[in-house]
């Protein structure tokens, strides 16, 4: 059994939040600024999406960063949906592991963690990043703010999204862009470590 404060003071290692949450049976993600945008071998626009979260910030809890992050991206507040077991899928690029957590009520035990090597200046070498399942509380207020879209996505498309996806084509399967800017549709879609780790796990056969 395993402390989550362990996870959390990991040496050489950043911490973050997100949230999974779910919207007419569709994955809420974010939309990444389009400074983080890449360019295919056609000159494609490659539009990246992720988990809604971010760093925590010191002295603030899992919990409290969670609710900061969430209420910055996106304008709601939620509650946190219980986890389906103690044991919590630990995701590296190379492997899946199952940890025996011991959590707390500010460090509330997540869905799973996945662990993202960086290589940008400044940073520590590894981020780990607390993933919680959460039902959105005001998503009528819901609206993209720090992120120029929110991209709400069925389950089936994001397992099939794991190499990018042509925006027409996501559109076709059901995917949704709630955006405050146009979006290029010769674009592709292309999925972070948060949405990476969901489709792993449903490679897996977990369920969280």
């Amino acid at each position: 059994m395993t402390n989550i404060e362990n996870f959390i003071q990991a040496e050489d290692t950043d911490i973050s939040v997100a949230m999974i949450t779910i919207i007419k049976d569709k994955y809420c993600f974010t939309l990444q600024p389009q400074n983080r945008w890449g360019k295919d071998k056609n000159q494609n626009d490659i539009l990246y999406f992720g988990g809604i979260g971010g760093k925590v910030k010191p002295q603030e809890t899992l919990l409290e960063a969670l609710h900061r992050e969430v209420k910055e991206e996106i304008g709601c507040s939620f509650n946190l949906l219980p986890t389906l077991t103690q044991e919590t899928p630990f995701i590296t690029k190379e492997r899946l592991e199952i940890k025996q957590i011991t959590a707390t009520a500010k460090n509330p035990l997540p869905a799973f963690i996945f662990q993202n090597k960086r290589s940008e200046i400044g940073r520590k070498s590894y981020t780990n990043v607390f993933v919680y399942k959460a039902e959105l509380t005001e998503q009528d207020k819901m609206q993209p703010l720090d992120n120029p879209a929110i991209i709400l996505i069925p389950k089936q498309t994001l397992y099939e999204m794991e190499n990018g996806m042509p925006i027409a084509t996501a559109q076709n399967k059901g995917v949704e862009i709630i955006s405050k800017i146009p979006i290029p549709q010769n674009g592709i879609l292309a999925p972070t470590p948060t949405p990476l780790a969901l489709i792993k796990l449903h490679q897996n056969n977990i369920t969280i």
